[in-house]
């Protein structure tokens, strides 16, 4: 069983440099393509757009920031998926021990994009809603085996 674990600052600059890196990988000569497409998937650059949640939690107004490939998805909101390490389930998993539960086993879980594309999608809802940023209506917040921190940026 795979065990994930957060490194402190490893990937956090890492999508600031994603253009420049496959634009590198076009002058790597004598690569095998392969290698090259393993780079380029490893680099993971992602065209899309965040959109901001508006929420109030102990006492704080912020946003709960969400990465998607197709601004058009806004129109059909029905939940917001988190991943199990994102601030916003930690904070809900606090005397839910269901959430937690659940939270631990996704931990354990896939730690790629190409892995969460072959295993099955679950998910919990977590009892806490945000704002919709265009309607105002109320959004459910749950946490997905399927959604992974590093992938929530935008180009």
């Amino acid at each position: 069983m795979v065990e994930r674990r957060e490194i402190p600052g490893y990937y956090l600059a890492i999508t600031r440099y994603a253009d420049e890196l496959l634009a590198s990988l076009e002058k790597l000569d004598g690569w095998p393509p392969q290698v090259r497409a393993m780079q380029e998937n490893w680099i993971g650059r992602s065209v899309g757009v965040n959109f901001g949640f508006p929420y109030e939690l102990d006492g704080r107004r912020q946003l709960l920031r969400v990465f998607t490939t197709r601004a058009d998805t806004i129109c059909g909101v029905t939940f917001v998926a988190v991943a199990a390490e994102h601030p916003l389930a930690e904070r809900m998993a606090r005397g839910n021990p269901q959430l937690a539960d659940f939270i631990e086993q996704c931990r354990k879980g896939a730690a790629t994009e190409a892995d969460l594309a072959t295993m099955e999608k679950k998910g919990m809802a977590t009892g806490f809603f945000v704002e919709h940023p265009l309607t105002g209506e109320r959004v459910e917040v749950w946490v997905g085996n399927y959604v992974l921190m590093a992938t929530a940026r935008a180009r």
